[in-house]
């Protein structure tokens, strides 16, 4: 351990400078650790606990146990660290016992280079029989170990709801930092640093730096370390296109970069390649917006992706300038393609102050589901929505189940008689397991002066169709209740 000696050391002084900046506890889960660490443990402690366990933990883990601390205030008590912290030694290891059978002293059969694919295969499959898979460069994987996908890892803290961090005890990637989704949906990913230490004062010298303070900005550990320099230089040094997109990606959540970066950025915003393309043109509008605006001009006359990048960067990399882009949007939003790009150009001009509404009701009549739905949203929630009875009455019959959700939260406390019927027919049509649909259907017709959908039913299979249907005649007395 007394290779670590000097960055703890220097661990020790950031820990100090990370408390004294954010001050006001913004970094994500510093309201919980508040910067704070136990003291540490004596080396006969780590012992006993390796003993019992029968492993050997990693140096660069026993070193900040012995030099820095273990345990703290934060969530199970866990010590300052990235999210909600450092697990005290021996807290929570049967974490990742609750769904798979895991043993810290069995080989780890993660790897960074294991695909979604291979990750789905192996965490999804159904046939116990199934040979051998290839996992990345060449491994391969023995199903029969695919139930203990997280052998060799001791879980490290908790990045809150079903996410932790874990270190992993063995094999070629031992001491390296792997996050992992509890109940294995998600493919786990092993962090870039080659050690815990390396990952732990990558987090101080982030939040020294500014970067972990911002308010929109990838979640710590995901995407690569480093300054704009350095993330060129992995990126020259790439041998696949996927770990350049990587490099582009990671420049997304620097705050500067300089001259001859930006110049890059700017070069690779016309690269043939689509999402080096994109990838480039997002890292560059949030570091030189400047050099942004005219490639970002061009993606928007640009395809429906181009249109969605160009936009998506406006919206999250340079919000302050959404304003000068409100003439474009506008101009492109009849040229919309797609559900995504019309909810990010919808959220801009709203974010601008644009009333964009003859532009959205064309689009409730759009092939694809996803922009009808997108489109009945929005009009649900411009002023005197009254206006749009009509529409909501076409997309209450809609055969998509996607519109028809937001098109019964559109109309909740719309008293109109053009909505009785529609409702009523979707109540018959609604299956009574659809638990989202059936809720959405209660809360309207109580909004609007029913018990429940009940009877909502009873009482118009009675009067609904002499009430709406019949002028001249006296609608019952709770029709003239409801609608006046």
């Amino acid at each position: 351990m007394q290779q670590y000696t000097e960055q703890i050391g220097r661990i020790k002084q950031k820990l100090a400078t990370a408390r004294r900046i954010d001050e006001d506890l913004k970094v994500s889960g510093a309201d919980s650790h508040q910067y704070q660490i136990s003291p540490p443990l004596q080396p006969k402690e780590i012992e006993r606990f390796e003993q019992k366990q029968g492993i050997s933990l990693p140096d660069c883990y026993k070193a900040f146990l012995c030099q820095m601390g273990n345990g703290g205030k934060s969530y199970r008590k866990s010590a300052a660290g990235p999210y909600y912290g450092i697990y005290p030694l021996g807290a929570e290891l049967k974490e990742l016992r609750e769904f798979t059978a895991n043993s810290f002293a069995s080989p780890c059969v993660l790897a960074p280079t294991m695909t979604d694919e291979e990750w789905s295969e192996l965490a999804l499959r159904e046939d116990e029989d199934e040979d051998d898979v290839e996992v990345g460069h060449g491994d391969t994987l023995d199903l029969d170990v695919a139930d203990t996908l997280y052998n060799g890892i001791l879980p490290l803290g908790s990045q809150g709801c079903d996410n932790a961090h874990g270190l992993i005890l063995n094999g070629p990637y031992r001491g390296r930092v792997v996050y992992l989704d509890i109940t294995m949906c998600q493919k786990p990913h092993i962090c870039y640093e080659e050690n815990f230490l390396d990952w732990y004062e990558r987090w101080l010298d982030e939040i020294e730096s500014g970067i972990l303070l911002q308010s929109r900005v990838a979640g710590f550990g995901i995407l690569m370390g480093g300054d704009d320099e350095q993330l060129f230089d992995a990126f020259d040094f790439s041998e696949d296109r996927r770990s350049q997109i990587i490099c582009l990606l990671s420049m997304q959540r620097l705050l500067t970069a300089s001259r001859e970066s930006s110049d890059r950025l700017l070069a690779l915003s016309s690269d043939t390649d689509p999402e080096l393309r994109h990838c480039a043109l997002s890292a560059l509008t949030k570091l030189d917006y400047h050099k942004a605006v005219e490639p970002l001009r061009t993606h928007l006359l640009g395809t429906d992706t181009d249109m969605f990048i160009a936009a998506q960067a406006v919206y999250y990399l340079a919000p302050d300038h959404i304003v000068d882009w409100q003439f474009q949007l506008l101009e492109r939003f009849d040229q919309i393609q797609s559900g995504v790009t019309f909810d990010i150009f919808g959220t801009l001009l709203k974010e601008a102050g644009v009333d964009f509404t003859d532009k959205i009701v064309p689009y409730c009549e759009h092939p694809d589901d996803e922009i009808r739905a997108h489109a009945i949203s929005y009009l649900a929630r411009c002023g005197n929505k009254k206006r749009f009875v009509d529409i909501f009455v076409q997309a209450l019959g809609d055969s998509s189940s996607r519109v028809l959700f937001h098109a019964i939260n559109a109309i909740v406390y719309l008293r109109d008689p053009r909505l009785l019927r529609p409702v009523y027919e979707l109540v018959l049509a609604t299956d009574a397991d659809d638990e989202y649909m059936m809720i959405s259907l209660e809360n309207h017709v109580q909004k609007i002066g029913f018990q429940d959908v009940q009877q909502f039913l009873s009482l118009y299979e009675i009067h609904g169709d002499a009430a709406v249907d019949k002028a001249g005649e006296k609608p019952p007395s709770w029709f003239r209740r409801l609608f006046g």
